[in-house]
Order: C-alpha cells, then sequence, then structure tokens
C-alpha cells in the first residue's frame, strides 16, 4: 500500500475486487473491523450502520459467501480467517489514508456505476 503515489498494491486491489462490492460493503467491512468480537443479528447490524435491513442484506451475504464475515444462525460476525482480517485491517488503514481511499474509490466506483446502469437498463416486469 502506498499513498504517495496513489497506488493500491495488488494485494489490497484483489482484496477490494473481491470483498468491496459496495459502499455498503465498504462500511460494513470497516465496522467489522472496528468491533472484531460483535455478533449481531442482521437488522442490529443495520441498525448500527444507520440503514435498514433491505440496504444491507446482498452485501451481508456477498461478504459471508467471500469469507470475510461468518453468517450462521441467523448472526453476523467478523470471519475467523487470520489472513482475511489482516487484510481487512490494511483496507481499512488505506482508508484513512485521503491518496489511498482515493484510489480505492477509483476501483469501486465505476463497478457502482455500470451495476446501476444495468439496472436501470432492465426491462420492468
Amino acid at each position: 500500500m502506498s499513498g504517495r503515489d496513489e497506488t493500491v498494491d495488488s494485494a489490497l486491489a484483489r482484496f477490494v475486487d473481491l470483498h468491496v462490492r459496495s459502499l455498503v460493503s465498504w462500511e460494513i467491512l470497516v465496522f467489522f473491523d472496528r468491533y472484531r468480537s460483535a455478533m449481531l443479528d442482521e437488522s442490529a447490524l443495520a441498525e448500527r450502520l444507520g440503514r435498514r435491513p433491505s440496504d444491507i442484506t446482498a452485501d451481508v451475504d456477498a461478504l459471508c459467501r467471500s469469507g470475510a464475515l461468518e453468517c450462521g444462525g441467523g448472526l453476523i460476525r467478523f470471519g475467523s480467517d487470520p489472513e482475511t482480517g489482516r487484510e481487512v485491517t490494511r483496507f481499512t488503514a488505506a482508508c484513512a489514508d485521503p491518496i489511498l481511499r482515493r484510489a480505492i474509490l477509483g476501483r469501486v466506483l465505476p463497478r457502482i456505476d455500470a451495476a446501476s446502469r444495468l439496472q436501470s437498463e432492465a426491462p420492468a416486469d
């Protein structure tokens, strides 16, 4: 990770590409990095993030499938894989650096824009 030259190293870029599908997933990852021992249901997590449960469902599901989070019995918690944990910490640290945050946004926002276009172009039922 290098904030001076506005580039994200390849490991962090892979992490972002795999786990950060939206700004909501970004928010969820930062939350669980700060509160590693938290174990919440979807409603409680949404409340902590200031969102509706329906706003976070798809991102929680994706983060559980990718292994960043663990979901079971209606509860969500930080994933137990140590390597993923280190990558989440690196991601959170990069988000605190204005230059790296801009570089990460540059990777995430085009995907959000593309997904938004696909939804707006989809035929109505």
